[in-house]
């Protein structure tokens, strides 16, 4: 049970580690698990993070953008708003080195403007970091 999240947060720690492929093989099993005991919460941030290491491995732009694409469609059919504001602040920063800033800003606007608080938290903090700057 719970095994997703515990599968992610070693995916993290790979990550912060620079060895972005044991992440990957962590979130490969996250996924495993998550069909195997339907436990599908978790699947958005699953697919953010695959994005995360695929980004620090260099991976072609097209597959990262679509992995965070992908963990923001599952995040918004879960209606995870968190999840949705990670999935969205990923793939603005993605967008934002590819000279993409308009539709980043677009897109982390609309999301981020979806919440009415918890302004001081991590995740929204980062968010309007990268609205100022872009």
């Amino acid at each position: 049970m719970r095994l997703p999240i515990y599968y992610c947060l070693l995916a993290r720690a790979c990550h912060k580690a620079g060895q972005p492929e044991e992440g990957l093989e962590a979130l490969e099993q996250a996924l495993a698990a998550s069909i195997q005991n339907n436990e599908r919460w978790w699947d958005a941030e699953i697919h953010r993070l695959r994005g995360e290491l695929m980004w620090a491995q260099g991976a072609d732009p097209v597959d990262i953008e679509a992995t965070f694409r992908c963990a923001l469609e599952i995040s918004q059919s879960q209606m995870a708003r968190s999840l949705e504001l990670r999935a969205a602040t990923g793939l603005a920063s993605l967008w934002q080195t590819h000279s993409r800033t308009l539709e980043a800003k677009q897109l982390l606007s609309q999301v981020y403007h979806g919440f009415k608080e918890g302004f001081d938290t991590p995740d929204l903090r980062t968010a309007q970091a990268l609205i100022a700057e872009l």
